[in-house]
């Protein structure tokens, strides 16, 4: 590069992640960022959907996960009574959960071959995988499943699907800050510390009135407004143009 310049380095941190992706392949990455908004708005659309449908249902006491059965609502545990599928609010809502899954891993895949960012898009990947398990949990009540040793299987894998989300997504989101521009930095650093703190007082049973779907909410809603966010801001546009061409044509 004449003079020792070389675009790279010229660059700031927080614009370096984005320029690199648009380089690497603009209309995949934009693919990639496009599967996270959708797959984060179609989720809470269907959440309130599924909220409309289910007679009796509770934002704050019940958890989201009730929408899919009452058994997994934390106030109903009776086995089988409480193993019920209310269609069509539970097919909608496990649809969501299919659907995130699968979005999020796709565009984690995306992902993986446009950036050098291993580990976060592991993460992308990896609460993809957790979403899917979350649906899968209940698969076996709608092939007719209801003895306790069943519930106890899907109780298992609901947990686990459940608790790497809402541990893993903040820190993901957290780790942007390293690589995306303001406003974006501080709007996924605020969100992911928010999540982390209502994550800790959902899990010590410190509601603060809400209830306990309540406060699961204040660690979900978050989570999928980083998403769309995120999503939007890797799709592309005019900022991106101007980086690239800035730096390659001073090269």
């Amino acid at each position: 590069m004449a003079g020792g310049f070389h675009p790279i380095t010229a660059l700031s941190r927080d614009s370096y992640f984005l320029s690199v992706l648009t380089l690497a392949s603009r209309s995949r990455v934009a693919l990639a960022g496009s599967l996270l908004l959708i797959g984060g708005a179609w989720t809470i659309l269907s959440i309130t959907i599924a909220e409309s449908l289910t007679p009796g249902y509770s934002v704050s006491n019940e958890t989201i996960s009730g929408l899919g059965s009452p058994i997994f609502s934390g106030i109903c545990n009776a086995v089988p009574s409480c193993v019920t599928l209310i269609q069509p609010a539970s097919a909608i809502f496990v649809f969501a959960k299919f659907l995130n899954g699968i979005l999020w891993l796709w565009s984690g895949s995306i992902l993986r071959s446009a950036t050098g960012r291993r580990r976060f898009v592991l993460a992308i990947s990896v609460v993809g995988v957790a979403n899917i398990l979350v649906g899968a949990s209940y698969l076996p009540f709608y092939l007719g499943g209801t003895s306790a040793m069943v519930v106890v299987a899907a109780g298992a894998v609901h947990v686990a699907g459940a608790f790497t989300t809402f541990v893993l997504t903040p820190i993901a989101a957290i780790s942007t800050y390293r690589f995306t521009r303001t406003p974006l930095r501080y709007f996924s650093l605020v969100l992911g510390a928010f999540v982390l703190a209502a994550n800790f007082l959902f899990l010590t049973g410190n509601y603060f009135g809400m209830g306990r779907g309540g406060m699961e909410r204040m660690v979900a809603y978050p989570l999928y407004l980083w998403g769309i966010g995120f999503g939007a801001s890797i799709t592309g546009g005019p900022e991106w143009d101007t980086q690239v061409s800035d730096a390659t044509s001073s090269s």
